[in-house]
């Protein structure tokens, strides 16, 4: 194998993909979409809207004492009409709604308002007025209870489960260890899924395009199919290296950029129910941030590297396959890239149901299978598994490389001078046991 030849290849792929006109605006565009999206997402969440309603409440159960605080784009009125008569006002106009509250039970779990209108209330405001009416038989019951809402809150305790090893082999993990690994490993398993699945289908492309544009048959007077394929895999992945790179630059500053642009966003975030916000504030961030800090970065950067490395070149040598075996459609290859899919997508459903369980069987046989790894093991990377375990899988992950590439190979070097048909996997087979 002669590596000159392979890097002029590598050179060649890289150079010319990275120049296209394509490439450049695509690269460059795409955060501008992106800081597009957050504008137009921002102006969304800040606006309030225009549809005002008020209501007429008949308070049967005395508990407001007509004393019921307007809520956004709500307002409550107090009227000394009768029901029918508030009725009939609504048809006029003058209210949009009449909000009857019948007497409260202090021993019934539910309370059932009814809303007279001849148009219902939107999604938003009807969870507000569910909201106002919910904190008002609160204060009611506590009230009636002979309950303090300070003696109430004090009810309220918040539980975290603080993990303690038992031996000194065991580690000592905050209560968010659980959630910080679930969320590395989903962030993971999203990138890995996506650059394999989009750099992979670059490769089959770029071989078909030139193997229909023949240009092949002019390379490979002068260098072997094996250099050429490998050339290409490798040039095509540093285009997409180039182009994460440009992205994890530019999308820091296209979010400062549109935070500047819509700073009241920040001021009106999405209305959210009660028990998220409690969540919220019982979050503790600084400890989030420590954790995040506490993570063995010096195994999972490197693990990192190495799985996006072995398993773009399983995939890509696969895929590159896939083109040479192509016919003058580029859409005949939905049967035979179906086979290399499919473990992908199995792969990221799996990664996805680990993250629950990270030490279980399922989770560790699919980490050693060369197919499911550079997917599933990274998901595993945050919940600590053994380090044997992750060098068993790169050997075997790498030595799942070396095989693609060979069956790669024999497909590709027949494959690549073929025209006007596209192999069948009997044919594909008979490309791999032929000698010679």
């Amino acid at each position: 194998m002669n590596f000159q030849k392979i890097g002029l290849i590598i050179r060649r792929e890289y150079v010319t993909r990275v120049m296209k006109k394509s490439f450049i605006l695509l690269t460059l565009l795409t955060p501008v979409l992106f800081l597009l999206f957050i504008v137009i997402a921002s102006l969304i969440f800040a606006y309030e809207g225009d549809e005002k309603k008020i209501i007429a409440v008949v308070d049967e159960s005395e508990m407001l004492n007509k004393a019921i605080p307007d809520a956004k784009n709500i307002y409550f009125k107090f009227p000394q009409e009768s029901l029918e008569q508030l009725k009939s006002e609504v048809k006029e106009g003058k209210y949009d709604g009449v909000l009857v509250l019948p007497p409260i039970q202090v021993s019934n779990k539910e309370y059932v308002p009814q809303y007279f209108s001849d148009k219902r209330l939107p999604l938003t405001l009807d969870e507000t007025v569910k909201d106002v009416v919910r904190s008002k038989v609160r204060d009611f019951k506590l009230k009636a209870m002979g309950i303090t809402a300070e003696e109430m809150d004090r009810l309220d305790t918040r539980i975290q489960i603080k993990p303690q090893s038992i031996t000194d082999k065991g580690e000592n993990t905050s209560a968010y260890s659980n959630i910080i690994g679930a969320a590395l490993g989903y962030i993971m398993t999203i990138l890995m899924f996506m650059i394999t699945i989009v750099y992979g289908s670059f490769v089959m492309r770029g071989v078909f395009e030139e193997k229909v544009n023949r240009i092949n048959e002019l390379i490979i007077s002068s260098v072997k199919p094996m250099e050429l394929m490998l050339g290409k895999i490798i040039g095509i992945g540093g285009v997409g290296l180039t182009q994460f790179g440009i992205w994890a630059i530019l999308m820091p500053i296209v979010v400062m950029i549109g935070q500047l642009l819509v700073p009241g966003a920040a001021q009106n975030p999405p209305q959210m129910n009660p028990e998220m916000m409690n969540q919220i504030s019982e979050f503790d961030f600084g400890m989030v941030i420590n954790e995040i800090s506490n993570q063995n970065w010096l195994l999972i950067l490197p693990a990192l590297i190495f799985y996006f490395i072995g398993g773009y070149l399983l995939y890509a040598s696969l895929f590159a396959a896939i083109g040479s075996a192509l016919g003058d459609d580029m859409n005949e290859g939905q049967s035979l890239t179906l086979p290399v899919m499919l473990p992908v997508i199995l792969s990221f459903y799996i990664a996805m149901s680990i993250l629950r369980s990270p030490d279980s069987s399922l989770a560790f046989w699919t980490s050693l299978i060369p197919f499911f790894s550079p997917i599933v093991m990274p998901a595993r990377l945050a919940f600590n598994p053994p380090v044997w375990q992750i060098g068993l899988s790169l050997v075997l992950l790498f030595l799942g490389v070396l095989a693609s590439i060979w069956v790669a190979a024999r497909i590709y070097r027949v494959g690549i001078l073929m025209y006007g048909k596209k192999a069948n996997f009997k044919e594909l087979w008979k490309w791999i046991s032929y000698r010679g």
